[in-house]
């Protein structure tokens, strides 16, 4: 089984070889698992100093762009020789992981110089594990920790979609908006029951508190920067849901 890595900061570049890759494997038809990474402490452990960058089976085959196809299907098929790590690249790798380290050194002071003291410290917020209407059409934007520009103007555009366009379904209730973090260990799961490998906004049809249908919206990359062709997207994918309840 192949795996893929696409490295990344949320960044429209980032998903779009996220979609490119997952349909270059899909088309070959061989097994494959596909992860999103935002860690840059991984970053730092591959040397990778740009993304969206590309890894597969730990060898990072293009940092900085987003390959052709036919590239990636070079590499899915094994018909370029893999990179062996020079010199340079390993002291670049160390150099990387030092700047992080230090980087975190340097926020953990920062903010136990600037945490309040015990005795006036305000108590901290638990939030509840993210749940979905019971009943209805959910309109979820799931996302990561880290979020790009694009990724918020996608969260709150679907939100006006909704907000806008089905306000007498939002108030009978047939219809709920929400934004969820699946890098929060308690919405890890949602990954797994969408498919999710990078921020998306998901049409989920719910009865008796159970999915009975859903959609992945991944084209909202697409269309962002068109949006009457967005509104027009998002719109009919939630009317559909409706129809079908």
């Amino acid at each position: 089984m192949k795996k893929i890595q696409v490295l990344g900061t949320g960044c429209s570049r980032c998903h779009k070889l996220t979609e490119i890759a997952r349909q270059t494997a899909d088309r070959l038809g061989k097994p494959y698992e596909l992860e999103y990474v935002t860690d840059t402490m991984r970053f730092a452990e591959l040397g990778v100093m740009a993304v969206p960058a590309l890894v597969i089976d730990g060898k990072v085959v293009a940092v900085g762009r987003v390959p052709r196809v036919d590239e990636i299907t070079a590499w899915l098929e094994d018909r370029l020789p893999p990179k062996t790590a020079s010199k340079s690249t390993s002291l670049v790798r160390a150099a990387l992981l030092l700047v992080v380290a230090a980087s975190l050194v340097t926020w953990a002071v920062t903010s136990l110089r600037e945490s309040p003291t015990p005795a006036t410290a305000a108590p901290i917020a638990t939030a509840p594990t993210a749940k979905l209407i019971a009943d209805g059409v959910a309109v979820v934007n799931f996302h990561g920790a880290l979020r790009c520009p694009t990724c918020l103007g996608i969260g709150a555009l679907s939100q006006a979609i909704v907000d806008e366009e089905f306000p007498a379904e939002k108030d009978e209730g047939r219809i709920a908006w929400s934004s969820i973090d699946f890098d929060q260990p308690e919405n890890a799961h949602y990954k797994d029951d969408y498919e999710l490998v990078s921020s998306s906004v998901v049409v989920v049809r719910r009865e008796h508190g159970v999915d009975v249908g859903w959609k992945r919206l991944d084209d909202v990359w697409t269309h962002y920067g068109d949006e009457p062709v967005f509104r027009s997207y998002v719109h009919a994918a939630v009317a559909e849901a409706l129809a079908q309840h």
